[in-house]
C-alpha cells in the first residue's frame, strides 16, 4: 500500500543542521550514517511511522508543506487511481509549466522519462488511459533513477540509488545531457523543490524493510543544491 504519511510545515522543518525533528525509530540502535555531501543538507526529519514498517518513497512540495508517501504492503482502500496503458509505466512523476513528466525506473538498462501535455490529460474523459504515443518528448535517463523535480530555472533534477550508492543529477530537459552529477546518500528516492530553491528528498536506507543495508538514513531532508560538490567522498 502506498499512503500519504507526512505533511510537515517547511517553517517548522527549518531546524539547526545538527538536529533531527520527529521520532527516532525504536527497532534499531544503528548510528545515523554520514552521507556524501552532508554539508549541503539543511533540515532533517525522521521519516514518520517507519516503526510500523513504512518505507518512504515519494516526495512533493505543496505550498508550505512537504508531502511524503510510503508503502508497507498491508493493503488498504484506493482513493483514486490512474491506469497507464502498457508499455507505459510510472515509477515517479513530476511537472513543469504545462507538462507532466512520467519517469520509469529500470536496471541494468537505462530508464526513460516521457513528457505529456497536462491540458490533454485534463480534457480526457474519466477512465481514459494515458498512452505512450501521446508523449511529445522522451529522454533516456540513468539506470536506477528514482525521482525527479524541476528547479526554478527549468533544469531537471534526477535521483538514482540502490543499497550501495546514491546520486543526484542536473539534466538539460531539452537534450537529456547530464550537466552535473553529485554523490548522495544511498537509498535516496523522490525529489521536490520548494519556493526557496531547497531540494527536498527522502532515503529509505535503514527503514524497517531495509534495516540490513550498510547505510542507516531513513530521513526526510532538504538540500542546498548550491553547496553540492561533485567530488565529495562518502
Amino acid at each position: 500500500m502506498r499512503g500519504l504519511l507526512a505533511c510537515a510545515s517547511l517553517a517548522a522543518a527549518t531546524i539547526a543542521h545538527a538536529d533531527i525533528a520527529g521520532t527516532r525509530p525504536a527497532y534499531t540502535r544503528h548510528v545515523l550514517s554520514q552521507p556524501p555531501n552532508a554539508g549541503a543538507i539543511r533540515a532533517r526529519r525522521w521519516a514518520p511511522e517507519i516503526d510500523l514498517g513504512y518505507a518512504p518513497q515519494g516526495v512533493t512540495v505543496a505550498g508550505e508543506s512537504v508531502l511524503l508517501s510510503a508503502y508497507n504492503g498491508a493493503g488498504g482502500a484506493v482513493v483514486r487511481s490512474l491506469s497507464l496503458r502498457f508499455p507505459l509505466r510510472a515509477s515517479f512523476i513530476t511537472w513543469h509549466g504545462r507538462s507532466l513528466w512520467i519517469g520509469e525506473y529500470a536496471k541494468p538498462e537505462r530508464g526513460r522519462i516521457l513528457r505529456f501535455a497536462l491540458a490533454r490529460m485534463d480534457a480526457a474523459p474519466p477512465g481514459a488511459e494515458p498512452r505512450e504515443e501521446q508523449a511529445y518528448a522522451r529522454l533516456a535517463i540513468a539506470t536506477r533513477s528514482q525521482g525527479a523535480s524541476f528547479d526554478k530555472d527549468g533544469y531537471l533534477w534526477l535521483s538514482q540509488s540502490s543499497s550501495q550508492f546514491g546520486t543526484l543529477q542536473k539534466v538539460d530537459p531539452a537534450s537529456g545531457k547530464v550537466l552535473a552529477s553529485y554523490p548522495m546518500v544511498a537509498g535516496i528516492e523522490d525529489l521536490g523543490f520548494d519556493a526557496d530553491g531547497m531540494l527536498w528528498a527522502v532515503s529509505e536506507a535503514g527503514s524497517k524493510r531495509w534495516r540490513n543495508w550498510p547505510t542507516f538514513y531513513p530521513i526526510l531532508f532538504s538540500i542546498d543544491v548550491r553547496s553540492l560538490s561533485s567530488s565529495t567522498a562518502p
